[in-house]
């Protein structure tokens, strides 16, 4: 929204809880004039073939094509972000003018790897690792639950690479 989007996608899987929550905290937070166009693929935890991998891509892909740009799409994770940016290379759709994509871990090999540098979400996962465990701890010493099962910090930072550095301009001439 800061950057001046109207049009908003999330590409994510339809199946697991974590994209699931940050669809509907992406929608929330987009609020209810915004519609968000998904394309829900299925990613983590592994694609299972080539096969499917190819049939993610073509997806992935026809999506693209036909979602309204200039779109702000969030990506469940830094994984499918990647792969976005790399079909619209293929498509010949430009990141961040036509389609500007933000991922979520910070996983610094995706993001650096991207074509543009993919801009992402820093998660704190070391307090998450610690909650977990000591939730875990906690089951097997048949103790309350210090976290009541559920445990969400809130994220660190966005971390601003190329893949979101531009605001949406309709207008080519301007952009």
């Amino acid at each position: 929204l800061g950057l001046g989007f109207k049009n908003f996608g999330y590409v994510g899987n339809g199946v697991l809880q974590y994209s699931k929550q940050r669809l509907s905290g992406y929608k929330e937070a987009l609020g209810s004039e915004n519609v968000v166009d998904c394309c829900l693929v299925a990613y983590l935890p592994q694609i299972a073939s080539a096969a499917d991998s190819h049939q993610v891509r073509e997806t992935m892909k026809q999506w693209v094509r036909q979602i309204k740009k200039p779109a702000a799409v969030f990506c469940s994770n830094d994984i499918p972000a990647r792969d976005l940016a790399d079909v619209c290379l293929e498509l010949d759709v430009s990141v961040p003018n036509e389609v500007a994509i933000l991922g979520v871990d910070n996983d610094f090999v995706e993001c650096r790897l991207s074509r543009p540098p993919l801009s992402s979400i820093e998660i704190p996962a070391a307090k998450v690792g610690y909650a977990a465990a000591e939730m875990l701890a906690d089951m097997l010493g048949e103790r309350k639950l210090r976290h009541e099962g559920h445990f969400s910090p809130d994220p660190i930072r966005v971390v601003e690479r190329g893949s979101t550095s531009m605001n949406a301009v309709i207008d080519p001439h301007v952009r």
